[in-house]
C-alpha cells in the first residue's frame, strides 16, 4: 500500500473482510494520508478505534453483514477518492462453520455475494484488486474441502473482475 501510494501519489484502500479486526493493519497505516482501511469483522479480536481513514465495524447479526459491507463501500465512494488500488483481504472465517470468528447465518452464499459486491465495486471504478485468501479454519463443522470451496469463491469473483 505504501509503495503504490508513493509511486502513484494516489490513495490505496485496504478492504479487510476477515472475521477478526485488523488492528495490526490499522496501526501500520493510521495517519498515512493516502491509505484508507475499511474493516468489517464478525469478532472483536484485535479491535481498534476508528480514525480519519480507518474504520472498523464488528457485526453481531449476520443479517447486517452484507448491507454493512455495501454501505462502507458506498461511503468510500462518497469520499470522492480516486483509488489506485484495492488491497483485499478475503477472509472466509466469518462463515458460520468456523469455530473462531464465524457468525451463524453467514453461509457460503452470503460470502459469494460479498465477493461479487467487492469485485463489482472495484470493477465499476476501473480499480485493480490485489487479494489475499485468508481466514477460515477447518473443523467438524467445516471440512477442508468446504473451506477450499469457500476460498474458490474469491478466485471466481476475481476472474470475472472487470467483466461486468
Amino acid at each position: 500500500a505504501h509503495a503504490v501510494a508513493a509511486e502513484t501519489s494516489r490513495p490505496v484502500v485496504i478492504v479487510d473482510l476477515d472475521a477478526h479486526c485488523g488492528g495490526g493493519t490499522a496501526s501500520l497505516v493510521k495517519g498515512h494520508p493516502l491509505i484508507w482501511h475499511l474493516d468489517v469483522s464478525t469478532s472483536n479480536f484485535d479491535l481498534y478505534g476508528d480514525s480519519e481513514r480507518c474504520e472498523v465495524d464488528v457485526i453481531g447479526d449476520s443479517v447486517a453483514y452484507l448491507p454493512t459491507v455495501a454501505e462502507r463501500l458506498r461511503k468510500l465512494d462518497a469520499a470522492g477518492e480516486d483509488f489506485a488500488l484495492c488491497l483485499y483481504f478475503a477472509g472466509m472465517d466469518p462463515h458460520e462453520g468456523c469455530s473462531f470468528g464465524g457468525r451463524a447465518g453467514i453461509t457460503g452464499e452470503v460470502l459469494a455475494e460479498r465477493e461479487r459486491i467487492v469485485f463489482n465495486w472495484a470493477a465499476g471504478r476501473g480499480m485493480p484488486v490485489a487479494f489475499a485468501l485468508g481466514g477460515g479454519y477447518s473443523s467438524a463443522a467445516l471440512s477442508r474441502d468446504r473451506l477450499v470451496a469457500l476460498h474458490r469463491l474469491t478466485v471466481v469473483a476475481a476472474v470475472g473482475h472487470g467483466q461486468s
